[in-house]
C-alpha cells in the first residue's frame, strides 16, 4: 500500500514511522464512514493508536488522522485482542 501523510496526521505527535506500524500490524480495520479506513493497534512500544486512512482519486492511501485511542474506541477494540480470548 502505497502511504502519502498528511500534515493533519502528525497533529497529535504521532510519526509516521508509528503510523506506518500500526496500519501494517493492526488489530481492528473499519470504515467510520465518509471514506474513511480506521485501523487500530499498538505501535512498536504497545501504545495503543488509532490511524485515519482515505483513498485519493488516482489510487493513493492518505493518512489524514493519527493519535491515541480514544476512549469511545476502547471496549470494542480491547475485545478483539487475541490474547485476551
Amino acid at each position: 500500500m502505497d502511504l502519502v501523510f498528511t500534515k493533519s496526521a502528525s497533529r497529535h505527535g504521532v510519526s509516521n514511522a508509528r503510523a506506518q506500524y500500526v496500519i501494517t500490524y493492526h488489530v481492528w480495520v473499519f470504515d467510520v464512514g465518509g471514506g474513511m479506513t480506521l485501523y487500530v493497534g499498538p505501535d512498536r512500544k504497545g501504545v495503543d493508536l488509532e490511524i485515519g486512512t482515505v483513498r485519493g482519486r488516482t489510487g493513493g492511501t492518505y493518512v489524514i488522522h493519527a493519535m491515541r485511542l480514544r476512549p469511545q474506541f476502547v471496549d470494542e477494540y480491547r475485545s478483539r485482542l487475541p490474547w485476551k480470548r
